[in-house]
């Protein structure tokens, strides 16, 4: 399954340096990927599916969609909060956006 998460970003990180209606095609793709992923990780790894969520919000905000990005910021922050790694920074952010408040510029 890693490979799969590799895939998603690469998707992804082509809709933020693609131009036009390529980033909304990538962006799809990415999204698309993420749904695929999302039910392998909640069949097969339950609890690791914080950072596919994150990565749908991610792809939803960037295509201008914030109320469909807000659940996927709060399941993320519900899944990911207790883990000391993530930097606390990352960890704010998710739930400022889970409550749908603009991210900091």
């Amino acid at each position: 399954m890693p490979h799969h998460d590799l895939a998603v970003d690469a998707a992804h990180m082509v809709a933020i340096v693609a131009s036009g209606e390529d980033t909304a095609v990538w962006n799809r793709r990415a999204l698309e990927m993420c749904e695929e992923l999302l039910a392998e990780y909640l069949a097969d790894e339950p609890g690791g599916e914080g950072f596919v969520h994150e990565e749908m919000a991610e792809l939803a905000m960037a295509a201008g969609d914030e109320g469909s990005a807000r659940p996927h910021f709060r399941r993320t922050h519900e899944l990911l909060s207790d883990l000391s790694w993530i930097e606390p920074d990352r960890i704010e952010r998710m739930g400022r956006l889970a409550a749908g408040l603009r991210d900091k510029t």
